[in-house]
């Protein structure tokens, strides 16, 4: 039997962005026989998924409730996460996104647990199925 399924190969390459690190997804033809860091073999119609996917899933699960997902950025106040998660009725929580599989840093955890000292919900979340869970949990509290 033959399987009409076509696939795309997706080199990831790492470059240098300010203090850290990003990633660029770039096209086979441009970067075969140079080196990657990442190669992945994705079906038709499968997005790569990666932290800022899941972000912006994330932002947009929120408004469809009618509340805010604002990014959080803190200038002198390394690794506190990604977004702030502010919900109808009062309902305020923070969000760490990571790729699938990644953990948090040892910094990101520190400020995990500083949040949570003060009585406040924080979550890491690596996949786009994840975020119907979260939302659930920070409008249970």
């Amino acid at each position: 039997m033959r399987h009409n399924t076509t696939f795309s190969i997706i080199f990831v390459r790492r470059f240098t962005k300010g203090n850290g690190y990003g990633y660029v997804n770039t096209h086979a033809n441009k970067y075969i026989g140079k080196s990657c860091d990442a190669v992945f073999l994705c079906t038709d119609g499968e997005q790569l998924m990666n932290e800022r996917t899941i972000e912006r899933k994330l932002v947009e699960a929120v408004r469809s409730m009618g509340g805010l997902c604002p990014k959080f950025v803190s200038p002198g106040w390394d690794g506190v996460p990604d977004r702030i998660v502010l919900l109808p009725d009062g309902k305020v929580s923070f969000v760490e996104t990571k790729a699938p599989g990644k953990r948090m840093r040892p910094l990101q955890r520190r400020r995990k647990e500083q949040l949570e000292g003060l009585g406040f919900k924080v979550f890491c979340l690596d996949s786009v199925e994840g975020i119907k869970e979260v939302l659930d949990e920070i409008r249970s509290t």
